[in-house]
């Protein structure tokens, strides 16, 4: 006997960080139906046997600005060397691209503070002479644009990933990982399949930590307070009922551990399996990172002041509104069999599903940075101080007008019942 198993992606991903400023954690699952027929003769599923090949993606780059996006199109897959730019080296730089992209430690001050060119998680094309950053980008292997024009605020579908490692393995070719895709579309690729047997009882811990940001931190950059944290304990295996759907779609998502963009195609799924007699079965089976870093694009400018510094160089700030991503994709994911028991008795069904290849959505970083000069921010926070210092003047500036007004309304209408009290008076003269 074997099962044909129609098997579906789905992830979880809380909304915080993992304890590290721009990483979450993430869980990935499938979901499938299982006749109901064969739970009552063999008892529920208690075990799912799968394997897959764990590939960690390069940076991906998305962008809100269209002129970046349209610039950066054909350097795709090429080789970039920033260089190093000072007085006394050449310009070993290999390229006339104008756009520096930088991940860095300080983004929130990139407008105004220079802090924010000097240290980085990642950079692209950046000098590196004067950035110093824990990983240089020498090829840009993925390139989206937001087609909100906000990259603050747009998830990439995972379906635009797949996609992509399509088109550029068409596009560029090179060694081929799982004999499908350009093996220079990943940084890590685990030398053998993963082949595991989970049982239902097995549990996977995420964090959930949230933190935020003062006015001081946003304008100083690199900071952030933490608010408070959430531990979520989720089982491997979960059988789907009635009972787990509730009023709000993204009250059933947490409830079931899936991402909200997922509900409507979960939603009909289910019903479907209800329809036809069958149980769903949420299936986690693996738990990764998921890093996302705000970027700061530049353009390569030349500045007379930095010579002073030694360098022929500076970068002339554009905007925040870009990010990297990186996430773990599974590849040539497969049920081999399911496990049901009944009265202490196991039964191991053979399953026949299509591999796939499973990723998820791209989102930008849980801090992002609202695009503005410097001296906006400048002027916001000397409005805040004098706000603040004259408040008590304010106030009895305040207090005095209202005073002022009470008391004019109060001669106003006294002199009008005054004229009104003198009229009568004449008129009860003249009677």
């Amino acid at each position: 006997q074997t099962l044909h198993l129609d098997v579906q992606s789905t992830f979880f991903r809380p909304q915080g960080t993992n304890g590290t400023s721009y990483t979450k954690d993430v869980l990935y699952s499938v979901y499938f139906s299982i006749p109901n027929d064969i739970i009552r003769q063999y008892g529920e599923m208690t075990a799912v046997h799968a394997t897959w090949l764990n590939a960690h993606t390069m940076p991906v780059f998305i962008t809100g600005n269209m002129q970046v996006h349209n610039v950066l199109l054909s350097y795709v897959g090429k080789y970039v060397n920033g260089g190093n730019y000072n007085a006394v080296k050449d310009n070993n730089s290999n390229t006339d691209l104008a756009y520096s992209l930088i991940a860095s430690k300080y983004v929130e001050s990139a407008s105004w503070n220079d802090a924010s060119e000097t240290l980085s998680y990642l950079s692209y094309n950046a000098n590196q002479n004067k950035t110093a950053s824990d990983k240089d980008l020498y090829y840009l292997r993925y390139l989206f644009y937001a087609t909100n024009g906000d990259a603050d605020t747009y998830v990439l579908p995972a379906e635009e990933i797949l996609k992509w490692f399509e088109t550029y393995t068409e596009n560029y070719g090179g060694e081929l990982v799982n004999d499908i895709y350009s093996k220079a579309l990943f940084d890590e690729v685990e030398s053998k399949f993963t082949d595991v047997t989970i049982r239902k009882d097995e549990e996977y811990k995420l964090t959930d930590e949230m933190i935020s940001q003062d006015l001081w931190q946003k304008f100083i950059g690199g900071g952030y307070t933490v608010e408070g944290a959430h531990t979520y304990k989720i089982s491997a295996i979960k059988s789907v009922q009635d009972s787990d759907f509730k009023a709000k779609p993204s009250e059933t998502c947490l409830g079931l551990y899936i991402d909200e963009n997922d509900y409507d195609k979960f939603y009909s799924y289910y019903q479907t399996a209800k329809t036809n007699d069958e149980t769903v079965y949420l299936f986690r089976y693996y738990q990764a990172d998921y890093t996302s870093y705000e970027v700061v694009e530049y353009t390569k400018g030349q500045g007379d002041w930095t010579l002073l510094q030694g360098y022929t160089f500076e970068y002339d700030y554009v905007d925040t509104n870009a990010y990297f991503m990186q996430q773990w994709v599974q590849l040539g994911f497969d049920v081999i069999d399911v496990t049901f028991t009944l009265d202490d008795v196991d039964t191991v069904i053979p399953v026949i599903s299509t591999p796939q290849d499973i990723t998820i959505d791209g989102e930008p970083p849980v801090i992002t940075t609202e695009d503005e000069p410097w001296w906006e921010k400048i002027l916001k926070l000397l409005a805040l101080i004098v706000l603040i210092v004259l408040l008590p003047f304010i106030l009895w500036v305040l207090v005095f007008v209202v005073k002022l007004v009470i008391k004019l309304c109060g001669k106003i209408i006294t002199a009008i019942k005054n004229k009104r009290r003198k009229k009568e008076k004449n008129k009860d003269d003249e009677t």
